[in-house]
């Protein structure tokens, strides 16, 4: 096998490999036996069939096969030696193939270049302890209290948090549409601002006009990048009422909890701390992650091409296409009025980033390690789980991605300048917040 590697423009390269026929014609050969010794036909014993026969009936099929074999197996072997961090591999192209002589392919693949590691030890990343109080107990419970509500019709002027049922009429001088019973909350970043403003300070029975312009890349193909008019029509107002009172939210958590009355207090606040410690971990992990991501987002570390950039933006725009037809989506919704370039751009960055760490860093996540952690999912849950194909399949790319984070997290905290931090749980649900 002879090969060659030529760098291109854009984080690619062209590889063109050259397989002699010989090879090819020993692996046509050995396989014409494979398949003699299973084959089976009128008028000769078992396993006698003559390989011309063979060769003539399945011979086309054969080749074809094992060229694609060869290739592959080939270009694997290379891409192994050359040392390439695969992005992206294009089709393989056939540059030259004829019977009796040398198979000549090529093929252009997209590679995540290598960063200096040594760099990132100049960053600095917050590893938060998180010791968990009396007072964090205590504001949960709050917090959960005030999440239990229900809601009320008001005829008071639309306020923050309330719930708006409307009906939408959206038009253009060509197409028109009617959107009945939409509820949103306000305030929550549920529809575009603007709009959002003009329902403030309304009332139920209110009924207004607005004229937007349309992005160019929403996915509303009908008004994309068209000037609309909106025209609402607020059917109903609601506010939220608490539920419960204090000690009314302390006798309903008792009796989800199933707890004794005498104890019930303490049991609670140990249920709600033991509950504080698994969410500071995960909180406080998230945010470990969001500060390197935003660190290295700052570094440009990787320059990313734009032929990158737009095939990733094409994928973006055909999943929310996609989406916006499936959950009949609503023009106004900010969701699809997001910019799809920035999200593009930080989405392949960051991914090239991680790659490129696990790649340098030698980061492999065997089957065994998955295999143990799955029999340990079993054997914690005390029942011989039986998993259908795609459940399993799930769970072992859920597992996988679990193992790779933890690793990850492990090889983060080697190569950045770990400061580590005190603090309570209350101070890293504001960290959290600011962060979104």
């Amino acid at each position: 096998m002879k090969f060659s590697v030529k760098e291109l423009p854009d984080f690619s390269k062209k590889i063109t490999i050259t397989i002699p026929w010989n090879n090819i014609k020993e692996n046509i050969k050995q396989e014409l036996i494979n398949i003699q010794k299973k084959t089976t036909m009128n008028g000769f014993r078992t396993n006698k069939v003559p390989i011309k026969i063979i060769q003539k009936k399945y011979g086309n099929t054969i080749e074809k096969n094992i060229l694609k074999k060869i290739m592959e197996d080939n270009l694997e072997k290379i891409i192994k030696r050359e040392k390439i961090n695969i992005f992206k591999t294009n089709k393989i192209h056939i540059e030259k193939y004829k019977k009796s002589f040398d198979l000549i392919y090529s093929v252009n693949l997209q590679y995540i270049p290598n960063i200096d590691l040594k760099q990132l030890k100049n960053i600095n990343i917050k590893k938060l302890l998180i010791e968990i109080d009396s007072t964090d107990i205590e504001k949960t419970i709050e917090t959960f209290r005030k999440k239990e509500i229900c809601w009320k019709t008001t005829t008071s002027c639309i306020k923050k948090n309330n719930k708006i049922t409307t009906d939408i009429s959206i038009s253009d001088n060509q197409n028109t549409y009617h959107i009945k019973q939409f509820k949103f909350i306000t305030c929550q970043n549920i529809i575009i601002k603007k709009v959002e403003k003009e329902f403030l300070n309304k009332k139920m029975g209110d009924k207004f006009s607005i004229s937007i312009k349309i992005p160019q890349n929403h996915p509303d193909l009908n008004f994309q990048g068209k000037e609309i008019h909106v025209n609402i029509n607020i059917k109903q107002v609601e506010c939220a009422i608490k539920k419960y009172s204090k000690k009314e939210f302390i006798e309903y958590l008792t009796n989800k909890f199933q707890l004794k009355l005498k104890t019930k207090k303490n049991e609670i606040h140990s249920i709600i701390q033991e509950n504080l410690i698994k969410e500071a971990n995960r909180l406080s992990n998230e945010y470990f992650n969001y500060q390197i991501i935003n660190q290295l987002n700052l570094l440009k570390i990787i320059k990313i091409p734009n032929i990158l950039l737009e095939q990733e933006i094409n994928i973006i725009k055909k999943s929310i296409y996609k989406e916006y037809i499936e959950n009949k989506g609503n023009i106004l919704e900010l969701i699809y009025w997001k910019d799809i370039s920035k999200q593009a751009y930080d989405q392949i960055y960051h991914f090239m980033i991680i790659q490129a760490i696990i790649y340098q860093t030698n980061i492999i996540v065997k089957k065994t390690e998955i295999q143990n952690y799955i029999h340990k999912i079993n054997e914690n849950s005390l029942k011989n789980i039986q998993y259908s194909q795609k459940q399993y399949h799930n769970i072992v790319n859920n597992v996988y991605n679990i193992i790779l984070q933890n690793k990850l997290q492990n090889i983060f905290l080697k190569l950045f300048n770990i400061i580590q931090k005190k603090c309570n749980f209350q101070q890293l649900i504001k960290k959290i917040k600011k962060t979104n």
